[in-house]
């Protein structure tokens, strides 16, 4: 099982495999929107896509590769508006590139989201993020 395995080491493992069929990803019958048979299939694939968008961004960060981990929050987001962890992982890719004014806007953005997608602010350490970025200091 890939997730046990992951679970045992320090670096998350990427398999060649798992990022291609992130990559080639695309929703199920997006033609027939509204075919509610559809519905709970298409739910669970999209799902399985966040959860590995989500994985692959977390383990590039790890990697310190955060120009991958950007791309694959990037991707999360544009699917999951509402998940948070993908505008910390974004925010945090950022940084670690020298992007401190672009991580700054990220946390905007989050905000604006959040507000939208949930009616809610955002969690504690998201704003935690914002404040050693405002400082200057590395996240």
């Amino acid at each position: 099982d890939l997730l046990a395995l992951a679970r045992s080491k320090e670096i998350p493992p990427l398999p060649a495999p798992f990022l291609a069929t992130l990559t080639s990803w695309q929703p199920l019958l997006p033609r027939l929107a509204y075919e509610e048979w559809l519905l709970a299939h298409r739910q669970r694939l999209e799902d399985v896509f966040i959860e590995g968008c989500l994985y692959a961004a977390q383990a590039y960060l790890v990697r310190d590769q955060p120009a991958e981990a950007q791309v694959w929050a990037q991707q999360l987001i544009e699917v999951a508006p509402w998940l948070e962890e993908g505008y910390q992982i974004l925010m945090r890719a950022a940084a670690r590139q020298g992007r401190r004014a672009v991580a700054l806007k990220i946390f905007d953005r989050a905000t604006e989201a959040l507000a939208r997608e949930l009616a809610v602010e955002p969690s504690p350490l998201t704003r935690w993020l914002r404040e050693p970025l405002e400082r200057g200091e590395e996240i």
